[in-house]
């Protein structure tokens, strides 16, 4: 019985010390790294080297992320220590898993032993209309030497790292890359008449330019006019830099003009007037800019209108085409609204003690 449990008493000495020893180990491997300064001066900036703001966004799929780097060890003889940026980026919503995916040139240190240098590496075939985020630390390899028949051996050490630094304290996403557009050509959904008398034609008039027309006489109105609004639906917030293209004509010159209606004031605005001749005639305008200001509920809405002093006359549009670039991802913000964007779910946390938070 005594030799059984001084055997027990032996193994849970054993196990306790193992625990101390592994507690010991990690101890300083955490020490390790709290010696090793982070990088500082973090910066993200596009190709052409212009910033990004934090929470911004690029200009491209290509995005540079670099910090500054601290070197102090002296160059003993040839054993140069060497220094390097180390980068995890993610997109989002993943989640960070303390390993770089890219890694910045290596700096030797050099003899007059200290001073900083900033590294930086290149992210490229990003994923547009993305968000992403990303963490950056310090890695020194240290070198030592042995000068032996006058003959001077490097050995590297092994690799000190420093905490993960955040792009953004906490980061929820540090940049997001642009939305990809695509151009979209639509015709009208609804028109609606406010004044003349409808003589043929119907919608599918105005989708091609066949002669086709969509007729209307003047109202009994002074002086005779023709205004008819034609419609544009499921137009997305982030559509942006329209261009209308109209064919048209009337059987007497009569001044036409076209107009965009402001919802936020239930005014219209004028965007392009011409005259209208008994010869067909092209003519187009480029709304230049975001489209949300022109837009009720997805709807948009133009209003034509022709006037002749003193005469009535039959107004005929052959084509109204309105072509457009859409935001290629749906959960995707306007560009105007800031540097605060807009994510499609819930973030990421990374734990705080990766981070070197000490309570």
């Amino acid at each position: 019985m005594r030799t059984y449990l001084t055997a027990r008493i032996g193994i849970g000495v054993i196990f306790c010390w193992m625990g101390v020893a592994t507690a010991a180990a990690q101890g300083a491997a955490d020490s390790a790294r709290r010696s090793v300064e982070p990088p500082t001066g973090l910066k993200q900036r596009n190709l052409d080297d212009s910033e990004i703001g934090f929470f911004g966004t690029a200009t491209s799929d290509v995005v540079k992320i670099g910090a500054l780097i601290q070197y102090n060890s002296p160059a003993i003889e040839d054993c140069k220590w060497e220094y390097a940026l180390e980068v995890e980026l993610v997109e989002h919503p993943g989640r960070f898993q303390w390993r770089p995916t890219h890694r910045a040139s290596t700096l030797k240190s050099t003899s007059n032993g200290s001073g900083a240098v900033f590294l930086e590496v290149i992210a490229s075939g990003l994923t547009l209309g993305k968000f992403y985020k990303w963490n950056v630390r310090r890695v020194i390899v240290p070198f030592t030497f042995e000068a032996q028949y006058g003959v001077i051996t490097c050995t590297a050490s092994s690799p000190q790292e420093s905490i993960w630094r955040p792009g953004v304290e906490m980061p929820s996403t540090s940049f997001r890359t642009p939305v990809p557009y695509q151009n979209v050509i639509e015709y009208p959904s609804n028109v609606t008449i406010a004044t003349g008398t409808p003589l043929g034609g119907n919608l599918a008039s105005l989708r091609a330019d066949d002669g086709n027309y969509y007729r209307l006489r003047t109202g009994a109105v002074t002086p005779p006019s023709v205004v008819w609004s034609p419609e544009f639906s499921n137009i997305t917030p982030q559509s942006r830099n329209a261009v209308v293209r109209v064919r048209s004509r009337a059987n007497r010159p009569c001044s036409e003009a076209l107009e965009i209606l402001v919802p936020a004031g239930s005014t219209w605005h004028e965007v392009a007037r011409a005259p209208a001749a008994s010869n067909e005639r092209e003519w187009s305008t480029t709304i230049a800019g975001p489209l949300k200001q022109y837009l009720d509920a997805g709807v948009l809405r133009f209003r034509v209108t022709c006037t002749l002093a003193g005469q009535s006359f039959v107004h005929q549009t052959d084509l109204f085409e309105l072509s457009y670039e859409r935001a290629m991802v749906p959960w995707a913000r306007d560009e105007t609204e800031g540097n605060q964007a807009a994510e499609p779910s819930a973030l990421h946390r990374p734990p705080r003690a990766r981070y070197g938070h000490r309570r």
